[in-house]
């Protein structure tokens, strides 16, 4: 069922977003009086098709894009004689002012701002959950930790934020959620210093607190070590986790020190240097004080134990060195199982790792992702339980969901400013997005193809509740509009500089010229689309 529904929500909300998109060019068109052709939902041959008033409207085989194709408008081949010399044609597209051109390119990304607009409103008056801007775990080389106060008598003092911290502004712009947070410090730069306002147990801080971004070579972009806040539960699933903590190799990554120094998935590590190792923090933390020398780790490889020697490589992350060996780990494996449970049932053994634990959208289940590291390879599996498991035990399994806080507006004049607020936030998120690329404040890996967009909706559509969803779309729908105006061959913004260069200059651009860009956009865009693409299979494997 789960699956259905992730497959509907897929479909649905990439053809809303194009949709959307191509009905804003169909109808500034129409209403300029300019023959539309096709109006295609999806790319390639058409699956489902029908035609009325001179117009085809069609459903195609690939699921990605679509397209409007009006009289006149040919990308690739270019051709700016006005249509049939000595009797115009007043339905050619060509044959409209640069006035009523510039409108129908620029309808498509309206139409999705407009889309996110109404969205926005829709949810925020009815109520959506997000992410909670509240601090999570904190480890001790974050940007968190290492945040100053200006006290009263204007020194700066060590001040680390802890976990809990609720996060009100940064720089005084207000946030109201997680990905706020986090869209905020992308866009502020490597290395900037970032103005804190949070509350401490419901007590608002008033000293300035200030925390310096750093960029982050793995998500290739600014952070400051936010890490989601989840809220402890305790369920009666039929099963419970190993206590007290003990730390084992998930992955080791190729070529990384931990992969020549022989570790193993399932290996246990014991200790660093004869300092015992009871957490994830611990590792990481020995290796920053060992500044690059080499380190003796204790492990437990089945039933021996072993000295493994290592040494960290050292590597430059926005003008500080840090250390890394290359190491994914998880805790603690499952102690007890009832062999009565569904967990069982669903495959769920003792010793097996939970690599990932969530709450689906009915907020009844759970959905959970694990690993049996002694498998070779390791084995994956997946469960989804209830949680008024059938089970004869009374073993509790305790998890930490993240902290989810409702936006809900009293009134719709009300949820319609906020939508609005956000709309200009999102919007100049993106812009702001393109320029760290340009500066290189964010590196290229953290890009997303059309692939990590679909599995992004389609988790989405499966684990979170519909308002949710339906916000996430309207996201979605401001990325792609604002996105549209970017100048590159191909896309609306280019065809809009072109009107424009076109007005000031009294006559159109040279034939060969425009052919020869939208040639040169075409592999600009193939060439994105590629590295996109490599960044998400990256992420997923």
């Amino acid at each position: 069922m789960d699956w259905l529904i992730g497959v509907l929500g897929l479909f649905f909300g990439f053809s809303a977003l194009v949709f959307v998109h191509e009905l804003g060019h169909y109808t500034l068109a129409k209403w300029n009086g300019v023959r539309v052709k096709v109006f295609s939902i999806g790319m390639g041959p058409y699956l489902i098709s029908f035609t009325k008033s001179e117009t085809v409207y069609a459903f195609s085989l690939i699921p990605m894009g679509g397209y409007v194709k009006m009289l006149g408008q040919e990308d690739l081949n270019v051709d700016l004689e006005p249509a049939n010399i000595g009797k115009k044609n007043s339905k050619d597209y060509r044959n409209k002012s640069p006035g009523q051109r510039a409108a129908i390119l620029a309808a498509g990304a309206g139409f999705n701002l407009i889309f996110a607009l109404l969205a926005f409103t829709i949810c925020y008056y009815y109520g959506v959950e997000v992410d909670a801007p509240r601090v999570g775990y904190v480890s001790s080389d974050s940007p968190l930790a290492q945040a100053e106060m200006l006290n009263a008598k204007n020194e700066r003092v060590p001040h680390p934020l802890q976990e809990g911290d609720l996060i009100r502004s940064l720089d005084g712009v207000p946030v109201r959620s997680f990905i706020d947070v986090s869209l905020y410090v992308a866009g502020a730069g490597r290395d900037h210093e970032i103005q804190v306002d949070y509350e401490r147990d419901g007590v608002p801080v008033h000293d300035p607190v200030f925390v310096r971004s750093r960029f982050n070579a793995q998500i290739g972009a600014p952070y400051i070590g936010m890490e989601r806040y989840g809220k402890k539960e305790t369920h009666k699933l039929g099963f419970a986790i190993e206590k007290p903590v003990r730390v084992f190799v998930d992955e080791a990554k190729p070529g990384s020190p931990a992969m020549r120094a022989g570790l193993l998935p399932g290996d246990e590590i014991l200790s660093i240097d004869g300092q015992p190792v009871q957490d994830l923090s611990t590792l990481p933390k020995a290796i920053k004080e060992a500044d690059g020398k080499e380190q003796t780790l204790g492990v437990k490889r089945e039933d021996k134990n072993l000295n493994i020697a290592i040494k960290a490589e050292r590597i430059e992350e926005g003008g500080k060195t840090v250390y890394r060996i290359g190491l994914q780990m998880c805790t603690s494996p499952v102690e007890e199982i009832d062999e009565t449970c569904e967990a069982y049932e669903q495959g769920l053994r003792k010793g097996y790792f939970l690599t990932h634990v969530e709450k689906m959208r009915d907020k009844d289940h759970l959905y959970v992702e694990y690993e049996n590291l002694q498998a070779s390879p390791p084995a994956k599996g997946k469960l989804i339980l209830p949680f008024n498991s059938r089970t004869k035990s009374g073993l509790l399994y305790s998890f930490a969901p993240p902290e989810q806080v409702e936006i809900k507006c009293d009134t719709f004049v009300e949820a319609l400013a906020l939508a609005w607020s956000d709309l200009v936030r999102h919007s100049t998120a993106v812009f702001t997005v393109i320029k760290g690329l340009i500066m290189r404040d964010i590196d290229p890996k953290a890009l997303s193809s059309p692939l990590g967009i679909g599995v992004s909706i389609f988790q989405t559509s499966v684990q979170r509740p519909f308002m949710y969803y339906f916000w996430f779309l309207a996201f979605l729908s401001v990325n792609l509009g604002v996105l549209q105006f970017v100048p590159i061959p191909l896309l609306d913004g280019w065809h809009l500089l072109v009107i424009g260069i076109e007005k000031l200059k009294g006559s159109p651009l040279p034939q060969r010229f425009l052919e020869y860009s939208q040639y040169a956009g075409i592999l600009i865009i193939l060439a994105l689309l590629v590295l996109a693409l490599s960044n998400d299979i990256r992420r997923m494997f």
